[in-house]
């Protein structure tokens, strides 16, 4: 059964805060998410000349440690974006989601996490193409950061703003220090670093905070332990290990790609 609405002498009301003259079409939005590590193709909908674009490259894992001195540093966030890209209509554009580097094992350091990119296959379109890094894993000795991927960066013709990745937090020791909190992007926090001797905690990226960093004889926090989706943040290095057998880092998440349009 139909509703029975009341007029609305003024229209609908856009997003924006205008509204629409009555009898205009009201812009429909459309979304595509690819959240799965690997390759797809997108083709740009007929009338479609911009794509908000929101993605981040993948986190890195944090370091592991079968030190009894010092943690292990937590992994890099990966490199984020949020804006609007120029398209052309019919345009094949590919895109690769990165794959969240693994957590050290035994005294290895984390693996780097995977970019993300979108680049457009047809030369003449090149326009579209963004590219965001992944994070560097974290050391196992703790003694640095895993650095966020990327570079803060706008493109003042599109809007597409991109962020760093936080870079991992360094290890602390045992007795004086505790691990270092992971770097901060935007709203979100990095991961916390470990008590006393503790891991460092993973870099955040503009969607999400990274892995706690172990505390003493803990292994690090996933990225995803912290979140409930695929963020690209870092994960935890481990607190130092007393038994000296291998504490692991905690992986990094996942990176994404979200591409919206109106029709």
């Amino acid at each position: 059964m139909p509703l029975d609405l009341p007029a609305n002498p003024e229209g609908f009301r856009n997003p924006d805060g205008g509204s629409f003259p009555m009898g205009t079409p009201i812009p429909k939005q459309r979304k595509s998410i690819f959240y799965r590590p690997g390759n797809y193709f997108f083709t740009v909908p007929p009338k479609v000349h911009s794509l908000l674009v929101e993605g981040t490259g993948a986190g890195a894992g944090g370091g592991s440690t079968t030190s009894a001195a010092t943690g292990a540093q937590g992994g890099g966030g990966g490199c984020s974006c949020r804006g609007t890209i120029s398209v052309v209509p019919g345009a094949i554009l590919e895109i690769e989601v990165g794959g969240g580097g693994a957590g050290g094992t035994g005294n290895g350091s984390g693996a780097d996490g995977g970019e993300t990119f979108i680049f457009a296959v047809n030369r003449e379109h090149r326009g579209a193409d963004v590219l965001l890094n992944g994070g560097t894993g974290g050391d196992r000795d703790g003694s640095g950061e895993g650095d966020g991927g990327g570079f803060d960066d706008i493109d003042s013709a599109s809007g597409l703003k991109v962020f760093k990745g936080g870079d991992g937090g360094i290890g602390g020791t045992n007795g004086p220090t505790n691990g270092a909190n992971g770097g901060a992007v935007d709203m979100w926090l990095g991961g916390h670093g470990g008590d006393v001797g503790g891991g460092g905690g993973g870099g955040a990226t503009l969607y999400g905070p990274g892995g706690d960093g172990g505390d003493e004889d803990e292994a690090g926090d996933n990225a995803d332990d912290a979140w409930s989706q695929c963020t690209g943040a870092g994960g935890g290095g481990a607190g130092r290990d007393s038994a000296m057998t291998g504490l692991g880092g905690g992986d990094g998440e996942d990176g994404f790609m979200r591409l919206t349009w109106d029709e």
